[in-house]
């Protein structure tokens, strides 16, 4: 566990089989856009989280 400015985080290795699901060895970057806010960026994963079907994650830090 690694301790941050405002929360203490946990780094855990990725299972073997997402890797190879999603083939990321191969580094694949997506397009940024420095104008968007991170609520933006935030709000666009959500989107896609649900279309996937993923579960999604809430931040704690947030009031």
């Amino acid at each position: 566990m690694r301790r941050s400015r405002r929360l203490a985080s946990q780094a855990l290795a990725l299972p073997a089989d997402w890797i190879e699901r999603w083939s990321l060895h191969e580094k694949r970057l997506p397009a940024f856009n420095p104008e968007r806010s991170h609520r933006d960026v935030g709000a666009l994963m959500g989107q896609a989280f649900r279309r996937a079907g993923q579960p999604q994650f809430r931040c704690l830090a947030q009031g």
